[in-house]
């Protein structure tokens, strides 16, 4: 590409009609949308997630992929703002109407679960728990995910962990190798 956008950018498509580019971080900070404000409708590729990422068959494929959660979040409230008609996401068949709603609810539902999920697994636990027996718990709670994609629920995972951490529930011992995370 011979330019880079940052969001706030607009694409002319023809008179009268443009495609704005959002800002949406969550998957990653620098992850982009466009917005078509004529026809209600975004192009969000993997900005949300629902409860992962399914194949073209329609059977999940992998985990959700997001890391950063409250931006994942203030990504979901931003994109339910729009009132969209029209949502076409990276994975998922394109969505209309009470759909996107649906999947939009369904996406926050799933960071719900996985919260409750690491704080409930870490409750039960005096010793602390590893990330991947943390994984092995979300994956307990997701079991649509496919086991051969475990490996991917780490960033899901690790980024509910950070988020607890900062929330002052959850906090890491180093020292063991691997580290492990426990109530605060």
């Amino acid at each position: 590409m011979d330019i880079g956008f940052r969001g706030g950018e607009r694409i002319a498509i023809d008179n009268g009609w443009d495609l704005e580019v959002l800002h949406v971080p969550g998957h990653s900070h620098g992850h982009l949308a466009l917005y078509d404000a004529a026809h209600k409708t975004a192009f969000v590729s993997d900005a949300i997630h629902g409860r992962g990422c399914p194949k073209a068959d329609g059977s999940m494929g992998i985990p959700v992929t997001y890391f950063y959660i409250d931006l994942y979040l203030s990504t979901l409230t931003y994109l339910e703002g729009l009132l969209l008609e029209h949502l076409h996401t990276g994975h998922w068949p394109s969505m209309q109407g009470d759909e996107i709603l649906d999947f939009f609810n369904d996406s926050r539902k799933t960071v719900e679960i996985l919260d409750r999920k690491i704080v409930r697994t870490l409750s039960q636990s005096r010793a602390g728990l590893t990330l991947s027996e943390l994984m092995d718990a979300a994956m307990e709670v997701f079991p649509e995910w496919p086991a051969s994609t475990r490996a991917l629920s780490a960033f899901p995972v690790k980024g509910h962990l950070d988020r607890l951490i900062t929330g002052g529930q959850v906090r890491i011992d180093r020292q063991p190798s691997p580290p492990r995370w426990e109530i605060a």
